[in-house]
């Protein structure tokens, strides 16, 4: 069955509205993690502090990557539904769903490496300090993860 043109808004307007919450999220993430980047150039150069600076670059860049493109996608779709333009609708929904995947992916590991800066990040400043900022990583990557398996 079809759904009708309001259906059909209402759908647009829940898809866009869900890739507007990932990019917030990619965008409040991409930005700590160049706040820690930012700290951690400032150290001492050595080995660990050069892969912490690689993992947090590599992080934000995907972040940001993911943020632009959810945004532009929520937009082409947000506009398609407001010239109620039915068929461009449609065929931006379909474009987007096959090049939507790759960037989920990108998410997913941006977040992964979001979180091992962090734990990289506490190991800058000390046995201790690593330890505890390990520990506060992998818990909270476990909560947030959880989190994010209970909505989807």
């Amino acid at each position: 069955m079809e759904p009708s043109p309001d259906e059909m808004i209402a759908l647009a307007q829940l898809f866009a509205e869900a890739m507007n919450q990932l990019s917030f999220i990619a965008a409040l993430m991409g930005g700590f993690a160049i706040a820690l980047l930012a700290g951690v150039i400032t150290t001492e150069k050595t080995r660990l502090s050069r892969w912490t600076v690689s993992v947090l670059s590599a992080s934000s860049l995907l972040l940001i990557a993911c943020t632009l493109y959810l945004a532009m996608a929520s937009f082409r779709i947000l506009t398609r539904a407001a010239n109620r333009d039915w068929e461009a609708l449609s065929e931006v929904v379909a474009s987007i769903d096959p090049t939507l995947m790759p960037f989920i992916g990108a998410f997913g590991v941006s977040f992964v490496l979001f979180f091992t800066g962090i734990a990289l990040t506490g190991w800058i400043f000390g046995r201790k300090t690593g330890w505890t900022a390990t520990l506060i990583a992998v818990l909270a990557f476990l909560l947030a993860f959880w989190g994010l398996v209970r909505v989807l």
